[in-house]
């Protein structure tokens, strides 16, 4: 009698055991899925238009779509004007350019735009049409769903933000616009 108790206790545990893990493993899931796949819309109306000049540039190198409906958008940008002092305790102290950059995708009303989700990416330019200055690896690659193109087409912008949360948006040099096709 005494084993099947604890028989039947053991097996309490590892149902128990599993579900936890099964539990937590469905809202890990959910989780990162409403991070990862979240169309982030802003309002862009307070927001500061910079204008381009040799210290701030933003170029479109290429943008493209797979077949599962991913947009994607390769591009160059720089933005000396936002640089903080440093101290590395191997180098010691110095100056560098702070890069935060986002890629949006603007409505034609220029109030709200789509944030994509961009990442550093080693810039090299595919032809000799770009500066050097552009092509030392400051590039992004920033990625989203095609439906936000749905509506209507999207102009290209970068979103340049700063240590102390103040954000700036730059249109390339060119107007850029993406549509659905």
């Amino acid at each position: 009698m005494k084993n099947m108790l604890e028989e039947r206790k053991g097996r309490m545990k590892t149902i128990l055991g599993v579900g936890i893990c099964l539990v937590s493993t469905l809202l890990f899931m959910f989780s990162y899925i409403l991070v990862n796949h979240h169309t982030k819309v802003i309002d862009i109306t307070s927001i500061p238009i910079i204008e381009t000049n040799e210290n701030r540039v933003l170029y479109i190198e290429e943008v493209s779509t797979d077949k599962d409906g991913v947009l994607y958008v390769t591009a160059a940008t720089k933005n000396t004007d936002i640089n903080y002092n440093y101290y590395n305790w191997v180098l010691g102290g110095g100056n560098n350019v702070y890069k935060k950059a986002s890629i949006l995708l603007v409505d034609k009303e220029e109030k709200n735009a789509y944030k994509l989700k961009t990442y550093p990416y080693a810039f090299n330019s595919k032809d000799d049409s770009v500066s050097d200055e552009l092509c030392t690896g400051d590039g992004v690659l920033a990625y989203g769903n095609v439906k936000m193109l749905k509506e209507d087409s999207r102009k290209v912008a970068v979103l340049f933000e700063d240590r102390e949360g103040n954000s700036y948006v730059l249109y390339p040099k060119e107007e850029y616009y993406i549509d659905e096709k």
